[in-house]
């Protein structure tokens, strides 16, 4: 199956922050279905070049906000292709879950752990508590 795939850089003027600062988003399209979400960079209305979608070189932080762009295209890129190959259909959607979910800091196991062991003090007795923090501390260790 045939499938269409492009990324568009926009920004939206409808909520400029208070210095007059625009949110450059992200719309992915892919077979003829849209979805869009924040790169959390900012731009001034007057630096942005629609047609390339990036910001203007006469700006201060053209490269910086052009870089993240950049990077931000190049990983849809992979991850459609990677998405593509693996599950044979895709959608919008599906790709923009899959982008912000790699953005997201992974919880580590001890993190994971050190929570479990306030949920079980909270709901056990102080002794199992105990238990669950000693054993946390050998595991750390």
């Amino acid at each position: 199956m045939k499938s269409t795939f492009s990324i568009l850089f926009y920004i939206d003027r409808s909520k400029p922050s208070g210095e007059g600062l625009c949110l450059v988003r992200c719309r992915i399209s892919c077979n003829g279905r849209t979805a869009s979400f924040s790169t959390r960079q900012q731009t001034s209305p007057d630096d942005w070049l629609a047609k390339k979608g990036r910001v203007g070189p006469t700006s201060a932080v053209a490269h910086g906000v052009n870089h993240a762009l950049s990077d931000i295209e190049q990983r849809l890129n992979a991850l459609y292709e990677r998405t593509l190959r693996e599950e044979r259909y895709i959608t919008a959607e599906y790709l923009k879950e899959q982008y912000l979910r790699q953005d997201k800091p992974r919880q580590t196991f001890a993190d994971i752990y050190s929570a479990l062991c306030e949920e079980k003090a909270a709901h056990k007795s102080k002794a199992t508590a105990r238990g669950f923090r000693d054993s946390y501390k050998s595991f750390v260790r």
